[in-house]
């Protein structure tokens, strides 16, 4: 019997796996039993031994792979009590799972599991689960390495996406930067220049002429060390989203004279699907003309696996993903499993029609 999707996305939510904590080792360790002897288990671990990637691959050789790809970290809940439910519970409510990671993504790799585990003998499918995506992608490249010397064909990320395919999601670039000024008295400010007034000036031009992306997000600001002095030092980081793969959002900050620094921390491309492709035109893929905003480890791993053939589709609704009182339809995961399950079964008629 295929694995029970509501029970076990029950039982991953109720392991907190905050990006960086314990807790994404400890979800790894529960997905490594859940697969029979079709498949082989390849896992990536750190210096003390704790798991930070696991690779699900078939026992025989095959073809190329259609791999799913789902990450077990979750960001944080802010203050519990603010949660109609705790944020860890599980709890089954009137048809819905709720709890931290529903939606993004513990829904979703609880459909890979159940897709995989009821796909044909000698299907060539895989899967990929990462950690530290939500700080940036970051547990995307090394898990990449578990998939050396296999041709991945398709990629498909089980992000939420209301359950319907969309063409992609956009680049990301994390900025920080920073302005100088000169301290004084506080009760001299003109015998100063003030770094925070200077930098709003900047971030003010920014919302109102800025070039080069989709979105702006001023995420944090400081500056200053006493309210009695003017600030010579002030910073803040920014988050820009893109749909062209080719823009590079820093350009326009750092052609600002009145900026100290400019210091890309995170850089992402945006990736997105050809609809025309002969292969995604075969399987019968039809995406929706939508671009989400949110970036995905697709953005590391189609370089990391030379596979630019990705398609993001899962379970729960894209504005539920980091809010309070997160959850997920028992109906959009069982809807997950039979599309993930359709689509295995297109790949392996297309791998069984090419031998």
């Amino acid at each position: 019997m295929p694995s029970d999707v509501v029970e076990l996305t029950r039982r991953l939510v109720r392991i907190p796996s905050v990006s960086g904590s314990p807790g994404e080792a400890e979800v790894l360790g529960v997905l490594t039993g859940l697969f029979d002897d079709r498949y082989a288990i390849r896992t990536l671990t750190d210096a003390d031994g704790a798991l930070r990637a696991v690779a699900v691959v078939p026992a025989v050789p095959t073809g190329p792979l259609l791999v799913f790809t789902g990450h077990v970290d979750v960001v944080p809940t802010g203050d519990p009590d603010l949660w109609a439910s705790p944020p860890f519970s599980g709890d089954l409510v009137d048809g819905r799972v709720l709890g931290r990671g529903t939606t993004d993504m513990k829904g979703g790799v609880a459909a890979i599991v159940a897709a995989l585990d009821a796909a044909p003998s000698g299907s060539a499918v895989g899967a990929l689960f990462t950690v530290e995506e939500e700080t940036g992608s970051r547990g995307a490249a090394e898990a990449a390495t578990l998939l050396d010397g296999l041709d991945t064909g398709l990629l498909v990320v089980a992000e939420p996406t209301d359950g319907r395919v969309v063409r992609g999601h956009r680049g990301v670039t994390w900025l920080r930067v920073a302005t100088d000024g000169v301290a004084a008295h506080g009760s001299t400010p003109h015998l100063g220049r003030n770094a925070v007034t200077g930098l709003t000036r900047v971030l003010d031009r920014a919302a109102a002429e800025g070039t080069g992306w989709d979105t702006l997000n001023v995420g944090t600001i400081a500056g200053g060390t006493a309210v009695n002095v003017v600030p010579d030092r002030a910073w803040a980081q920014v988050d820009l989203r893109t749909t062209d793969p080719r823009s590079d959002p820093s350009v326009w900050w750092r052609e600002q004279p009145d900026l100290a620094s400019v210091e890309t921390e995170l850089s992402l491309p945006a990736v997105l699907l050809d609809p025309e492709d002969p292969e995604v035109v075969r399987l019968g893929i039809q995406p929706d003309d939508r671009v989400v905003g949110y970036f995905t480890d697709a953005a590391v791993l189609t370089g990391a696996l030379g596979c630019d053939r990705v398609v993001l589709l899962g379970p729960g609704q894209t504005d539920l993903a980091h809010r309070r009182d997160e959850s997920v339809a028992v109906e959009a995961l069982r809807r997950a499993v039979e599309d993930y399950g359709e689509l295995v079964v297109r790949w392996h008629a297309r791998d069984t029609a090419d031998q």
